[in-house]
């Protein structure tokens, strides 16, 4: 996990994981004031799913910038065809 924050953009990275957060808090917190749960309780899971909406987005972001199909991406397969050493 680590050398996923070195490689990735920090400017671009913190943008995806704030909207992953605050997606997961509010499609939780809608479905927690439909369904008239406690106000706590609902807000407890909504902060829970804060957290895993984030997550969930920091993987996907990962997915992503490693299957770069421009080859930008530092982890990206840059080499085409024959990878072997020739003598």
């Amino acid at each position: 996990m680590l050398l996923v924050l070195k490689v990735m953009s920090t400017n671009a990275k913190k943008y995806y994981l704030v909207l992953g957060g605050f997606v997961g808090f509010l499609l939780t917190f809608i479905l927690g004031i439909l369904t008239q749960k406690d106000p706590l309780t609902n807000m407890l899971h909504a902060t829970i799913s804060c957290v895993v909406g984030t997550m969930l987005m920091n993987v996907l972001f990962f997915v992503i910038y490693l299957h770069d199909e421009n080859g930008t991406a530092p982890l990206a397969n840059k080499t085409k065809g024959d990878t072997r050493k020739k003598i």
